[in-house]
């Protein structure tokens, strides 16, 4: 890439030092406020990765080599309470460690795990439920996880019993409507990354 080329993705003249940190403090509050997609990762990181390497070449001034990071852990389980408690545990680890990340690559790696992890959670949730429902289901927006939290309480407490993901076909009817909505919104999401 020549300067001519860098100074499109990295138009700044002065203080580089301080503009690559507001950028890429930036990209890390995006991802922290969206719900991670690969493909959405992926895009925008072509982008970062272009932005990254134009500042190296006009600060003349190389980022260090990334860290190995440790990547969280998240196993889910059969029992709906567990896992949605432990996929949160998970999703608190994952931005914690993502405002510590001081390279690309790094944001990149956790990003990217977090994303996988969130597929494996959404897997749990499979449930042959209406597709014509989903229209106004926008895959992005999560609900409160407070409620979803409440929902499953309260039927675990009002149906005694304790809710295991091969049980939800088969409690789909008593379900509370936003646990209802939560699968169909995971079941779209799985669509989506497959086509």
């Amino acid at each position: 890439m020549t300067i001519e080329e860098a100074k499109i993705f990295f138009p700044y003249e002065e203080d580089f030092d301080d503009a690559w940190e507001q950028y890429f403090f930036e990209q890390k509050q995006f991802f922290i406020h969206r719900f991670p997609m690969a493909s959405i990762i992926e895009s925008r990181f072509k982008k970062i990765f272009k932005v990254q390497e134009s500042y190296e070449i006009i600060s003349n001034h190389k980022l260090p080599e990334p860290s190995d990071i440790a990547l969280p852990i998240f196993i889910p389980e059969n029992n709906v309470l567990s896992t949605f408690n432990a996929l949160h545990k998970f999703r608190n680890e994952c931005r914690q460690i993502l405002w510590t990340c001081l390279h690309p690559q790094e944001l990149h790696s956790i990003l990217m795990h977090w994303a996988e992890l969130e597929v494996v959670y959404a897997n749990k949730w499979r449930v042959n439920a209406n597709d014509e429902e989903n229209k106004d289901i926008i895959v992005s927006k999560e609900p409160d996880p407070m409620y979803i939290l409440t929902a499953i309480k309260s039927l675990e407490s009002n149906a005694q019993l304790e809710l295991f993901f091969t049980d939800l076909e088969k409690h789909y009817l008593i379900l509370p409507e936003i646990l209802k909505t939560e699968i169909k919104r995971l079941n779209l999401f799985l669509k989506r990354i497959k086509q």
